[in-house]
C-alpha cells in the first residue's frame, strides 16, 4: 500500500514580517467593529460638525481677502461682522474676543492663530464627545471577550508577542477614532488652504498639520489605553463600558464642583484652581487644555508639562496593568 510523506512541507503562501504580526489583530478587529451599525452612523455624524466648523473658515477667509472693503455704517471691513457672528455662535464671548483682537493684525500674522482655534472648536467641542462615545463603545469587548472565551491560548499559541496583541488591540479602536479626530481636522486645513487667496498660506500655517496630528494623539493614545485596561479587569464587557462612562462623566461633574466651589471664593481662587493639578480630575478637561496648548492657545507651559507628564504616567499605568492581566491566564 501506498505511504504518504508526513514529513516537513515548504509553506507555498507570503511570509510576512514578524514585525507586522500585530496588523493581522488589528485588522481582523476593525473588520468586527464595522459589523455594528451604531459605529457606522457614529463615524458618519462625526463629520457633520466638519461641515459646519468649515463656515468659520469660509467666513475668515472672505473677510481677509476683502478687508479693504470698509463698512461705512461701523467703520469695520465688510465681512468684520459676519466672522465675529460665526465665532460667537462656536465659542464663548471671551474667546471670541481674543480671536477678533488677532484678527486686526497682519493677515499673515494672524492667520496661524485663528486657523489653530477654528480647527481647536472641532477637536474639542465635537470629536472630543465623539471620541469618549467610540471608545467607550468599542474597547468594552475587546479585552474581555477574550478572557471571558480564554481566546488567550489561541492567540499566544502563534508566534505572537504580549505587545503584538496590545499594539493589535490599540490599533483596532486607534483607527475608528482617528477617522473622526485626525481627518476631519486635516480635512478642514485643506478646505482652508483652497480657500486662501494666494498658496503663500502655507508659510504661515505649514506647522498646523503636524500640531493636529499631535494634539489628537494626545488624546488617542491615553483615551485608549485606559479603555483597554478597563476591559482587562473585567471578562463582562458591559462592566467595563459603565466604568468607561463613569470615570469620565464623574471626572468632568468633580472638576466643575471645584470650580464651582472657588467661584463662592473669589476671582483669584477660580484662577488658581483652573490652572491646578485639579484639572487632572477631569480627563476631559486635561486632554483638552493640552490640545490647546500644542495648538499655540495655551501659553503655560509649566502646567502643561505637570499635565503631560501626568498623562504620560497615567498611559504607562494602563500598559502595565493590561500586560499583566494578558499575561495571567498564561502563567496559570
Amino acid at each position: 500500500m501506498p505511504v504518504n510523506d508526513l514529513g516537513y512541507r515548504t509553506w507555498d503562501g507570503v511570509i510576512t514580517s514578524p514585525y507586522m504580526r500585530w496588523m493581522t489583530i488589528a485588522m481582523s478587529g476593525i473588520r468586527i467593529v464595522f459589523k455594528s451599525q451604531w459605529i457606522k452612523r457614529l463615524m458618519f455624524l462625526a463629520w457633520a460638525p466638519a461641515l459646519a466648523v468649515g463656515a468659520m473658515f469660509f467666513f475668515y477667509e472672505q473677510y481677509v481677502e476683502n478687508r479693504d472693503a470698509v463698512d461705512v455704517a461701523t467703520g469695520r471691513d465688510s465681512g468684520f461682522r459676519q466672522v465675529a457672528g460665526v465665532l460667537r455662535m462656536f465659542s464663548s464671548e471671551s474667546q471670541a474676543k481674543i480671536v477678533l483682537d488677532a484678527m486686526a493684525k497682519e493677515p499673515n500674522e494672524a492667520r496661524g492663530y485663528v486657523w489653530s482655534f477654528i480647527l481647536m472648536r472641532m477637536l474639542r467641542g465635537y470629536s472630543g464627545w465623539m471620541v469618549l462615545m467610540l471608545v467607550g463603545l468599542i474597547t468594552p469587548p475587546l479585552i474581555s471577550k477574550d478572557i471571558r472565551s480564554r481566546a488567550f491560548l489561541f492567540y499566544f499559541s502563534k508566534p505572537i508577542t504580549r505587545t503584538d496583541y496590545l499594539l493589535g488591540k490599540l490599533c483596532t479602536v486607534g483607527f475608528f477614532v482617528g477617522f473622526v479626530t485626525i481627518l476631519p481636522a486635516l480635512a478642514l486645513y485643506l478646505f482652508g488652504v483652497v480657500l486662501s487667496p494666494s498658496v503663500f498660506v502655507l508659510l504661515s500655517t505649514w506647522d498646523l498639520p503636524f500640531r493636529v496630528v499631535a494634539a489628537c494623539l494626545i488624546v488617542i493614545l491615553p483615551s485608549c489605553l485606559l479603555g483597554l485596561m478597563l476591559s482587562s479587569l473585567t471578562s463582562e464587557s458591559r462592566f467595563a463600558g459603565f466604568a468607561w462612562f463613569t470615570v469620565w462623566i464623574l471626572g468632568f461633574v468633580g472638576y466643575r464642583i471645584v470650580l464651582f466651589s472657588t467661584q463662592l471664593g473669589g476671582s483669584n481662587l477660580n484662577i488658581e484652581a483652573s490652572e491646578s493639578m485639579w484639572q487632572a480630575v477631569s480627563l476631559y478637561d486635561c486632554l483638552g487644555f493640552l490640545q490647546a496648548w500644542i495648538m499655540g492657545l495655551e501659553t503655560n507651559h509649566s502646567f502643561a508639562i505637570k499635565l503631560l507628564v501626568f498623562v504620560l504616567s497615567l498611559s504607562a499605568f494602563c500598559v502595565y496593568v493590561i500586560m499583566r492581566k494578558i499575561s495571567a491566564p498564561i502563567n496559570a
